[in-house]
């Protein structure tokens, strides 16, 4: 269910010991030229919706609120049509957003993000260690993991086709597929046959000091094969995340632990400072 269509009476009705409240973030910036603005937001979007099916199966209830649609996002620094806020505002937001959450005596508290620019996940990860302090809420960041853990199931999809997983990175392939099999409208299919594939090693570009996807040399906008992209994969992908979502939330109410980000991200997440990126 969607909390922006309750009324007041129907949300103190809400069982807290079963409700998971899921809150779909996303940027408002650039894809490339094959795809809009919103595009994490509408992903984000689905994936909560199916993972809200999925754990509604199990008797939990999936309460999604409004998206969060201007996260930070410093990778795509330096392209035009990026909008955002600073990542300490926005981590102060979310420790706002939970705050209020934990006010009403919700329980379970999931950021559902695809982003994969570090001072987003470091605004998450901070702002979900502030709401510990409220001992009736447990945040969690499921998706950041996810994220860079590759699934098995699209690794090989990709691969079938000639292609690596770690080289389809932003506005690729998946992302490409995805939206087409959201509302192929989405995507400007009359261009996507002319975009030349971009590979890019995003651990050695860090390594070199490279953290902006322009610095690596994504001039388009992208980085993997959107030219490739098909609704199959798409389907395949969000199935693939709402189910690694819906997994963690189940996990979380048997307060089963989550797997940690990569050590290698976790190393550049203590190098950041949020007041000053």
């Amino acid at each position: 269910m969607f909390l922006s269509d309750l009324t007041a009476p129907e949300v103190k009705k809400l069982n807290r010991d079963v409700t998971a409240v899921l809150i779909p973030m996303g940027t408002t910036q650039q894809h490339g030229p094959h795809l809009p603005l919103s595009t994490q937001s509408n992903l984000a979007e689905m994936i909560a919706y199916k993972a809200g099916e999925n754990i509604s199966i199990d008797g939990l209830t999936p309460l999604i609120t409004p998206t969060i649609n201007f996260i930070p996002s410093n990778v795509t620094a330096g392209f035009n049509a990026v909008f955002s806020v600073a990542p300490r505002t926005f981590s102060d937001m979310l420790y706002d957003i939970g705050r209020t959450f934990a006010q009403e005596d919700f329980k379970y508290l999931y950021f559902v993000n695809l982003s994969i620019s570090p001072e987003t996940i470091k605004a998450i990860d901070t702002a979900i260690n502030d709401l510990s302090e409220f001992s009736r809420i447990k945040a969690f960041d499921p998706l950041s993991v996810w994220n860079f853990s590759p699934s098995q199931p699209i690794k090989e999809y990709l691969e079938a086709k000639g292609l690596k997983y770690e080289n389809e990175l932003y506005a690729d392939i998946k992302t490409t597929s995805a939206m087409l099999a959201i509302n192929p409208s989405f995507v400007k299919t009359d261009i996507l046959s002319d975009l030349p594939p971009k590979k890019v090693n995003i651990k050695w570009e860090m390594l070199k000091g490279n953290f902006s996807f322009l610095q690596m040399g994504a001039d388009n906008g992208y980085i993997g094969t959107p030219s490739m992209a098909d609704p199959e994969l798409g389907k395949l992908y969000l199935d693939e995340a709402s189910l690694a979502l819906s997994t963690a939330i189940k996990y979380t109410f048997q307060d089963q632990k989550l797997p940690g980000l990569p050590l290698h991200i976790k190393m550049l997440l203590k190098m950041i400072d949020l007041d000053e990126v």
